[in-house]
């Protein structure tokens, strides 16, 4: 069986592979595009997604007017329930892009083991500085706990350290 991406958030679950959005047990209704979006700023939760990567990775190989943007955010702000004051999932960066603020948790759905809290915190740190040697250092003492963790490899993924990944654990 594949393994599932769903991330967790508050009281929603976005589940990748089947394309869904849930409060609770109850369905979000979201256009295609709006939905597309929102994946791509959960992925990277917590970091500054430029108007120009959402375009590409949500638009590839189309022209589409920035403004389109703007559509699909307040789209997603009214589907989730979140104001732009003070933001609780959305952040604008202005002129610049997006970022998820809110808490994400990582389900690949496996029964793999995850690795302490206290080890990602230590992770988080180091990632905060993006710098891939403190990231080493960081998970070094926890390596046999966070190599199966697949919410590290993902996070590692997320957070563009794609050297820490290959020549860690291999291309995941």
């Amino acid at each position: 069986m594949a393994s599932r991406e769903v991330f967790h958030f508050d009281e929603f679950a976005l589940d990748v592979g089947e394309r869904r959005l849930l409060r609770g047990t109850e369905t979000v209704r979201l256009s295609p595009k709006a939905y597309d979006v929102l994946v791509v700023l959960v992925r990277q939760w917590g970091r500054l997604v430029t108007k120009d990567e959402l375009l590409a990775q949500v638009w590839p190989e189309s022209f589409v007017e920035e403004g389109i943007l703007n559509v699909h955010v307040a789209a997603l702000r009214k589907a989730l329930g979140d104001d732009t004051r003070p933001p609780a999932y959305i952040e604008t960066v202005v002129r610049s892009g997006y970022r998820f603020i809110a808490a994400v948790r990582f389900d690949s759905g496996d029964d793999k083991p995850f690795a302490p809290d206290e080890a990602f915190d230590c992770l988080d740190q180091a990632i905060a500085y993006r710098d891939p040697a403190l990231v080493h250092l960081a998970v070094a003492p926890d390596w046999d706990s966070l190599r199966d963790d697949p919410r590290f490899a993902q996070r590692l993924r997320l957070m563009a350290f794609p050297s820490v990944v290959h020549s860690n654990i291999g291309n995941v």
